[in-house]
């Protein structure tokens, strides 16, 4: 029997330098190859991990297609519909059972949807331009445009006529007669309405010149009253065969109108024959005075109202004649006799206030007029103040002894 041989010291036992690995497992065998049967998946719908050889994911047999990464629009916010995500997987590394007949049937899809949305501009989506460029190219294959029908006239839709409502009771069926329609009558406000302001109506400028010429004979006493054709047929004896009075008249006043022959005679004409036409008539009129009278056209006048006129140092008013001439005297108004038309004192002599009067002037020419109404007039040694003759009116609405108005 052989003796053990004590081993070493535990002090001098040695370590080994690598000690062995422990735990290790062996890797697995791969699987075997078995050939796909009838009914299994084929090994390209078969995915397996890189790492273990192992079967991760098995398609399905009844798949078209295997899902390919759809072409995005180029918004990444646009909304593709749902027809146009089946149509657009479309891969080209298919599976092997992607059969000829499912890319014809997606082919003619696809034709039919660009021609849907070539049609309406509004409902194609924002892609590419390569990608609408060949929807055109296939819109164009499968209709030309000079083929192409032009676009439908718009439906009239006609609304359905209102359905009478049901009636509510007994009474309501029996038919009722119809009625015209009633205008509706404005409601009376329970406040009356301001009047209107009219603007004053201003005068139309005379067109045509004037064809009736006055003889102011205020101040002057007539001893004769001679028939109106005599006093027509001296006129006209005196005058050139021109000129010819056709008419004349006289007034409340006393005055005598002269109707020119118009159109080859008018007022203007006559006034330029005055003192021809004043010889003729004082010895028919019985006038032995030689001072020529006032004679001016029947123009509108321009009336101005003087204020605080003092009276001559007689005390009495003075008669029209003398107030023309102290107009012309004081205030420089070279032939004022014939710019002038009418004087008229608005107090009586015993009712004048204070020794003073108001007079209205009527001017003939409307600068003169504005100039008495901007400066005054210097009368009697006094300056007087001028204004607008507004005419009174009293309760019957016409101007003292005027005539009634119009009905």
């Amino acid at each position: 029997m052989q003796r053990r041989r004590p081993g070493p010291a535990p002090s001098q036992r040695q370590v080994p330098a690598h000690s062995p690995k422990t735990g290790d497992r062996r890797p697995r065998s791969p699987d075997p190859f078995l050939a796909p049967k009838e009914g299994e998946q084929s090994p390209h719908s078969i995915t397996k991990s890189p790492h273990t050889d192992r079967v991760i994911k098995r398609g399905r047999t009844t798949d078209d297609a295997t899902p390919a990464r759809a072409i995005s629009p180029t918004p990444p916010f646009l909304e593709v519909p749902a027809d146009w995500q089946d149509i657009l997987r479309i891969n080209p590394k298919c599976s092997q059972g992607y059969t000829a007949l499912d890319k014809m049937r997606i082919a003619v899809q696809a034709l039919a949807l660009a021609k849907r949305y070539h049609d309406d501009n509004s409902l194609l989506p924002k892609y590419m331009p390569h990608i609408l460029q060949a929807f055109r190219e296939l819109r164009n294959l499968i209709e030309p445009e000079e083929q192409r029908p032009s676009a439908p006239p718009p439906r009239l839709v006609i609304p359905d006529p209102p359905t009478p409502s049901p009636p509510t009771n007994a009474l309501a069926t029996k038919a009722a007669p119809e009625q015209a329609p009633t205008a509706k009558q404005p409601s009376k406000p329970k406040h009356p309405a301001a009047p209107v302001k009219r603007s004053a109506a201003k005068p139309q400028q005379r067109t045509s010149p004037s064809t009736r010429l006055i003889v102011d004979l205020t101040g002057i006493s007539p001893t004769k009253t001679p028939h109106p054709e005599s006093l027509c047929k001296a006129l006209n004896s005196n005058l050139d065969g021109r000129l010819a009075v056709t008419a004349v008249n006289t007034t409340r006043n006393g005055n005598l109108i002269l109707h020119a022959s118009a159109p080859a005679c008018s007022a203007d004409t006559l006034a330029g024959r005055r003192a021809l036409i004043w010889t003729t008539l004082m010895p028919l009129l019985g006038i032995t005075d030689p001072a020529e009278p006032p004679m001016y056209p029947a123009d509108p006048w321009h009336k101005v109202v003087f204020h605080q006129v003092p009276l001559p140092e007689s005390g009495t008013l003075p008669s029209p004649r003398d107030f023309i001439r102290e107009i012309a005297r004081r205030n420089q108004l070279p032939g004022t006799q014939y710019r002038i038309g009418n004087v008229r004192f608005l107090h009586r002599q015993d009712k004048v206030p204070q020794g003073k009067s108001s007079v209205r002037v009527d001017f003939m020419d409307e600068a003169d007029a504005r100039r008495f109404l901007r400066n005054g007039m210097f009368l009697f040694g006094s300056h007087c103040q001028a204004s607008r003759y507004k005419p009174r009116v009293t309760s019957s609405g016409r101007p003292p002894g005027g005539p009634p108005p119009a009905k």
